[in-house]
């Protein structure tokens, strides 16, 4: 049987949102609750826990993502204290800093323990390696995360190498972290496809590099997105990549 031909010789992926589903908001919700149970807060009737905590993340994100680089963990903790801040609970904390640091364990723990992949993950993989096309991953992540989930859901045995903003020094949409997910690969940034699930990160710095995009999500995006495809299913990239 003749080998499919490739319009693009490799696939880039984004790992949480693309390669597995988000944790769902009720656990995150959860966490967030605990921990200030855990500092003797009370949270019930504190309605607005969630949504302030929601949108204490974008408000950080937004404020990272105008510089180059940042921990990840930085992130995790950053949008504690401005969630914990906008509550009006940071004085009930003893040691904010302490309670910031054990919500970032905490998240990882159930992050690397409860995520999951998306649906037809390993096929599309699968049929994607098959035909000769080359596979990585770049996220904006811990390091910690990646490794605990790739290595627990035998995605290594399909990647060829992936990278984190941790080891890399520089975040989406930097357009370096993308040349530097390349690894040692004699591939040129024009033939590979990303595929992402934010416009902001994933979207604007993989065309920045030059790249072509795929962005995954079933929800309506108002406007120019800006990406090369739209998909909402992982399984329509094979279609995509091979001819």
């Amino acid at each position: 049987m003749t080998a499919p031909s490739l319009r693009y010789r490799g696939v880039m992926f984004d790992l949480g949102g693309t390669l597995f589903d988000d944790l769902p908001a009720y656990r995150v919700g959860a966490v967030q609750r605990k921990v200030l149970t855990e500092a003797g807060i009370r949270t019930e009737g504190l309605d607005a826990l969630e949504s302030t905590f929601r949108q204490a993340r974008r408000d950080v994100e937004a404020e990272l993502r105008r510089q180059p680089g940042y921990l990840h963990r930085d992130l995790v903790t950053r949008h504690f204290l401005a969630g914990v801040e906008r509550l009006g609970l940071m004085e009930r904390l003893a040691d904010p800093a302490a309670w910031a640091t054990r919500y970032a364990d905490l998240m990882r723990s159930v992050v690397t323990s409860e995520l999951r992949l998306k649906r037809g993950c390993h096929e599309v993989l699968a049929a994607l390696a098959d035909s000769g096309c080359d596979l990585t991953v770049v996220s904006n992540n811990d390091e910690g995360y990646l490794q605990a989930l790739i290595h627990k859901w035998g995605l290594h045995r399909r990647l060829r190498c992936w990278l984190t903003s941790d080891r890399a020094g520089l975040c989406k949409p930097e357009p370096g972290i993308f040349a530097m997910g390349l690894g040692d690969s004699d591939l040129s940034l024009s033939e590979v496809l990303y595929v992402g699930d934010t416009i902001a990160d994933d979207v604007a710095g993989a065309r920045a590099a030059g790249m072509d995009v795929a962005l995954l999500g079933s929800g309506q995006v108002a406007g120019d997105h800006g990406a090369t495809y739209r998909i909402s299913v992982l399984e329509e990239l094979v279609n995509i990549v091979t001819d």
